[in-house]
């Protein structure tokens, strides 16, 4: 086996239902850009901590800082992984990209000015999803639903949550979202950490963008973004039309403004695979595989997060490998553990859970519950973790 070409981590966050970021929102658009990229090409996804309702969360909510810390830790430990596997297999090294939804797009940006140096790029692209990079709380939505982020509203919405079962049969919403509205514990995660979105995203490092779109090696690096035309996104304020300027605009390539098209583009398969063909092309100009009409993917065995395994990074990390290995599978879900500096709350360092996101639909086989008995299902085809 041989390490991937190119790595594309996806840092998940869904405000439009509160900032869940839960990867249940993305089934669709994770599955259509796998299929139009390179067998050589891996996509992993990362929820936040504490925001999963499969993966056990931290007794105290982290800050917008600390999650930010725990997905540079991760993007570093991966980083580190990769590199000495392709040392050890003769390859060249992966290159690495990340990409973001919504304030997932504004903790990339931060991982990417945490990871890279004037020496060195660990991180060569980003691709940025309606994003959220400044004064979030002058947006739309952030002055309209400004009570439920603050007292005395916030503290009691976990406790409602189970008031709100009766209502589900009267309204149409995701299962994700009956989910997480059923989960005062992720409730309680999802409001503390937009209530500090609220006060900490605001001024723009506006040369910082310029540089990544202007002082880039190739025309797949740096950083590309895609926006709703107009007032359309409530979470976008005036950080929208800035980020653009310095990338660019539209004629530099770098930047894709929608007519139509809303912040929650994941909830419709339509607009879910408009968004991955655009991503695609930005990550092979030349080369990616032609779109077709795709097929609606059957429901899985078994609920999401079921097949969880912990992966230390004292362990042979096989399931990370055999993940990773083209032809990969559709996602993997990776969270960190928090950084050493946090760890108190409740996780030890470099320990990272691994879960089987998309199930393929001709794959009847799940992970198995430990590295050496059970096996990864990957197109279609079950690997013992023992072969590897």
């Amino acid at each position: 086996m041989v390490p991937p070409k190119l790595l594309i981590i996806c840092s998940c966050s869904f405000l439009s239902q509160g900032n869940p970021g839960l990867l249940g929102y993305y089934p669709h658009f994770l599955s259509h850009l796998h299929s139009l990229l390179p067998p050589s090409h891996a996509i992993l996804a990362t929820s936040h901590i504490g925001h999963s309702t499969r993966v056990p969360g931290p007794t105290v909510p982290l800050s917008l800082s600390q999650q930010v810390a725990s997905k540079v830790e991760l993007v570093e430990a991966i980083r580190g992984y990769l590199d000495d596997w392709a040392l050890k297999e003769g390859q060249n090294k992966p290159k690495f990209s990340l990409m973001g939804h919504s304030v997932g797009a504004y903790m990339a940006c931060e991982v990417m000015k945490e990871v890279n140096t004037e020496k060195a790029r660990s991180v060569c692209a980003g691709y940025l999803l309606f994003p959220t990079l400044g004064w979030i709380a002058d947006t739309w939505n952030g002055w309209t639903l400004w009570p439920i982020f603050h007292r005395p509203v916030k503290p009691l919405l976990p406790y409602l949550s189970p008031l709100l079962r009766p209502l589900f049969s009267l309204v149409n919403l995701p299962e994700t979202s009956q989910s997480l509205l059923l989960s005062p514990a992720i409730l309680k995660d999802v409001l503390s950490l937009s209530s500090d979105e609220m006060r900490q995203i605001r001024e723009l490092d506006t040369e910082w963008f310029k540089a990544q779109g202007t002082d880039q090696a190739g025309e797949s690096e740096g950083l590309f973004g895609v926006w709703t035309k107009g007032n359309g996104d409530g979470w976008v304020g005036k950080d929208g039309p800035l980020v653009q300027e310095c990338l660019g605009g539209e004629i530099s390539g770098r930047v894709k403004v929608l007519d139509g098209v809303p912040h929650a583009f994941c909830l419709t398969r339509e607009h879910s695979e408009m968004v991955a063909g655009i991503v695609a092309r930005w990550i092979c100009p030349n080369g990616f595989r032609p779109e077709t009409p795709s097929v609606p993917a059957e429901k899985p065995h078994h609920p999401l997060g079921s097949n969880i395994v912990p992966i230390r990074s004292t362990q042979p990390p096989f399931l990370l490998r055999a993940a990773l290995s083209p032809p990969s599978p559709l996602v993997i879900d990776l969270q960190s553990a928090m950084p050493v500096k946090t760890s108190s709350v409740g996780a030890s360092a470099g320990e990272m859970r691994c879960m089987d996101m998309l199930h393929d639909s001709t794959a009847e086989d799940d992970l198995g519950g430990l590295p050496g008995v059970g096996g990864v299902a990957v197109k279609g085809r079950r690997r013992d973790l023992e072969e590897l």
